[in-house]
């Protein structure tokens, strides 16, 4: 008869490796023969370029991801202004070509501060300044409508800073209503080349694009345009993609018979909170004089889900679940038994989590 031969496999699974080995042993678990042995090395999910931050692969590609969007987002948005342009029959000039770097700004200014007679140069300059804005737009709420820019707006606290920095380097003031074309162009034509952008230049970081809409309104008055067309160009320039809702089309369909058409409710809403909360009490069990457990009722039931669902600042306990049944703690079983500890596993009842996370907001309107 051919003896029964045992083996023992083991598996060590560490944060960077992955050790596998078998052994056979004898019939009192002695180890008699090491049959393999093996230590699989990996990277542990870290990106080659991202080892001194631990910047994982999934981090990685996110952001490659993103900046790949915003490249093809820009360079759709540059397009269709050129498209718009040459519509009207504007000329397109490559700013890159422009021996003068600081020619934009230039031209910018002079648009705000003098009326341009030929139409042709008005076009060709108008073609260069919208150019130059629509790349360096600033940046705005994507959440808010371009149709916001449309209306006038207080200055931005970085435009009040360049003005500042600029007037305490020229020993100037500048009027109210000045846009930063003509902050940027006094700069230049008083001969200061500083560096305008990066970390250290003078813009020090981004302008906000209501300053830049501002610029445009200020534009169209002096030259001349009409509203409607100053309209088209604001929404031209400063076109974004709202996200609001963006996320709808990832979630996902109704398993249950006959509602697959209905979309899940997120983690967020309060109907699956709601959910949440009745999963959990359905499956309590309540004890009563040495009875086998039963559930609640459904009365018990509801004002235990409405306990649970209420706004409260501390988080309930089972015990407070228990009061509320009118039970003791130790006459709860099913989904609140008691460990070996006195606690169970999970800890807590669920609670109303979004209601708990809106009402910590720090925005005050959301609250």
């Amino acid at each position: 008869m051919t003896q029964r031969k045992t083996f023992t496999v083991g598996i060590d699974v560490g944060t960077h490796s992955l050790g596998c080995a078998a052994i056979e042993v004898d019939t009192f678990g002695t180890p008699t023969r090491l049959l393999n042995a093996t230590v699989l090395i990996h990277d542990s999910g870290i990106g080659p370029d991202g080892s001194k931050t631990a910047t994982t692969r999934l981090a990685q590609r996110g952001a490659a991801r993103r900046a790949r969007r915003l490249k093809n987002q820009r360079r759709r948005r540059l397009k269709e202004l050129d498209r718009f342009m040459m519509d009207r029959g504007w000329p397109i000039i490559a700013l890159d070509e422009q021996a003068d770097p600081y020619y934009p700004w230039k031209v910018r200014a002079q648009l705000a501060s003098e009326k341009i007679i030929k139409p042709a140069e008005l076009q060709a300059m108008l073609s260069v300044a919208l150019s130059h804005i629509a790349r360096h737009r600033g940046w705005r709420n994507p959440f808010e409508s371009t149709a916001s820019l449309l209306e006038p707006q207080p200055a931005s606290e970085w435009f009040v800073g360049l003005q500042q920095r600029i007037g305490e380097r020229l020993i100037r003031d500048f009027p109210p209503d000045v846009t930063p074309g003509q902050v940027v162009a006094a700069l230049i034509t008083a001969g200061d080349q500083e560096k305008l952008r990066g970390p250290a230049g003078l813009l020090g970081g981004k302008l906000h694009q209501r300053d830049n809409a501002h610029e445009i309104r200020r534009i169209a008055q002096v030259q001349g345009l009409p509203n409607e067309l100053t309209t088209q160009l604001i929404h031209q320039v400063f076109a974004t993609r709202n996200p609001r809702n963006s996320a709808a089309q990832l979630a996902g369909r109704d398993r249950l018979p006959g509602q697959e058409h209905l979309i899940r409710a997120s983690k967020s809403s309060l109907a699956f909170q709601h959910y949440r909360v009745a999963s959990v009490v359905s499956n309590l069990r309540v004890s009563r004089n040495g009875d086998p457990a039963q559930p609640p009722t459904a009365h018990q039931m509801g004002r235990v889900i409405d306990f649970l669902m209420s706004p409260r600042k501390l988080d309930p306990s089972w015990s407070d679940v228990a009061e509320v049944l009118g039970v003791d703690r130790g006459q709860l079983s099913g989904t609140a038994t008691l460990t070996a500890d006195g606690e169970r596993c999970a800890g807590r009842p669920p609670v109303n989590v979004t209601d708990r996370r809106m009402r910590a907001c720090a925005v005050k309107t959301v609250v």
